[in-house]
């Protein structure tokens, strides 16, 4: 008995199934940026524009934008719920403000900061939630790398200062140095985009200048410090992770090198590091007058310990001390003015619990930025890192976290509650692949004779 088989060989190719077309995402002008995204990226930029400008309508559209974010955590729920929890900390502040219309000179004064000041975190939950590190990026170089371009043509020197279209040489100096760093990222990123880094190396003397003309010597400093560290983190720190344990004796070299750095300077030469540093950017020991107004608001601070006078309680023309303090820094009339320093500004209002509401917010902030880069030691990261510590450093000398719908605070808020995890969209979209061929079939072949 015999029956026949149409087996074929081993490794022979058969019938083939036809593969799925593969899904590309469309991105823009092939940048890796993907279409959908757009909106949202434009949204930021659109809104760090109104938020730093006194544009004509500037008001309105800001409540508009208010309410769309807003809006958008029942449009977005998965998305945005996830940041709001883990940001919870950032709506301390307000509840607090919110609270303090029991005893403010004003109460609907103290509703409305305290409202203000929660909308500036919700625009931070959003954009965290909606765009990737790259995006954010990539919105905030936008609205930056335009800003340079016009100071340029408008650089508006006051007192031999830059205060470019700002209006003020600390604001252009901020705003310049986010340039920089936003600059450094793209150029230095492997994973960027070609024209992407031409413009970042097309921003970096468009912001040197302006802070090198702004004269904020706060800000030249943090540029030498902030290129020197993206540079070390592009050539040295990223690559040293290939090899173990050679980011171990980085540290353990650093740490040895400032130690003997600090020993000699300190130690042997005894430099007067506050005098030098103040002598070299011409300041005096009053740092522009800086030292009255703390020491002004300590004063106010201990007559009202626990409850301040309330949110948006103090800078009033009917308040004597606050027209005292404007004219002694040559103020003809009355104009909106700060202590220079979050922790004391937040006292003044709020008493001690919101100063150290404010020392809380700071640190976790600046912490969770720090863990978010510890987890993932990319470019990327390290950009929102750096930028914490810059807003941080800040908040020492300027009433940053005491106000609202700031560009600089919103980035703050993002970097501590962006989810930290890499996301598909901080990578080039991949090339598309090629189309499957027709399926082949396999030849027809004789029936073979096998012997039982």
């Amino acid at each position: 008995m015999s029956h026949t088989s149409t087996a074929r060989p081993s490794g022979a190719p058969g019938p083939a199934m036809a593969a799925p077309a593969a899904t590309v995402k469309p991105t823009l002008f092939n940048l890796g940026i993907p279409i959908m995204t757009l909106g949202d990226i434009a949204f930021l930029t659109v809104w760090c524009i109104i938020s730093v400008f006194p544009l004509p309508a500037a008001g309105p559209l800001r409540y508009l934008c208010a309410a769309y974010v807003v809006g958008a955590l029942f449009l977005y729920p998965r998305q945005m719920l996830p940041t709001l929890v883990r940001g919870a900390l950032i709506f301390a502040i307000p509840v607090l403000a919110i609270i303090s219309a029991t005893w403010a000179p004003s109460a609907n004064d103290a509703i409305r900061k305290g409202v203000l000041m929660a909308m500036t975190g919700m625009f931070a939950i959003y954009f965290a939630s909606r765009l990737s590190a790259r995006q954010l990026l990539f919105g905030y170089f936008i609205f930056e790398f335009g800003a340079g371009l016009m100071s340029l043509g408008h650089l508006g020197m006051f007192n031999g200062t830059a205060a470019g279209i700002f209006g003020q040489k600390n604001y252009l100096a901020i705003h310049m140095f986010i340039l920089l760093t936003a600059g450094l990222v793209f150029l230095l990123d492997k994973h960027t985009h070609s024209l992407i880094r031409i413009a970042g190396a097309v921003a970096l003397p468009i912001s040197v200048l302006l802070i090198l003309l702004s004269k904020s010597s706060t800000t030249i400093v943090l540029m030498g410090l902030a290129t020197l560290a993206f540079l070390i983190q592009a050539f040295i720190w990223g690559p040293a992770r290939r090899t173990p344990h050679l980011r171990s004796l980085i540290v353990i070299f650093a740490v040895l090198v400032v130690t003997i750095l600090l020993i000699v300077v300190f130690g042997l030469m005894q430099v007067d590091a506050e005098s030098t540093v103040l002598e070299a950017f011409g300041k005096d020991s009053t740092l522009t007058g800086r030292t009255y107004l703390w020491d002004e608001a300590r004063r106010i601070m201990a007559d009202h310990p626990m409850t301040g006078l309330g949110a948006n309680g103090f800078w009033r023309p009917e308040v004597g001390a606050a027209r005292s303090i404007t004219t002694f820094f040559f103020y003809e009339d009355f104009t909106q003015f700060s202590f220079h320093n979050s922790y004391l500004e937040l006292g003044v209002q709020l008493g001690y619990p919101g100063m150290y509401l404010a020392i809380i917010l700071a640190t976790w902030a600046l912490g969770m930025a720090a863990w978010t880069w510890f987890r993932d030691q990319n470019l990327l990261n390290f950009f929102f890192f750096v930028m914490s510590a810059m807003v941080v450093l800040r908040t020492n000398t300027e009433a940053d976290l005491g106000t609202d719908f700031s560009a600089t605070l919103i980035l703050l808020y993002i970097g501590a509650v962006r989810p930290g995890h890499k996301s598909k969209n901080d990578l080039p979209a991949p090339p598309p692949e090629p189309a499957p061929g027709p399926a082949y079939a396999a030849p027809a072949r004789s029936p073979v004779y096998r012997p039982r």
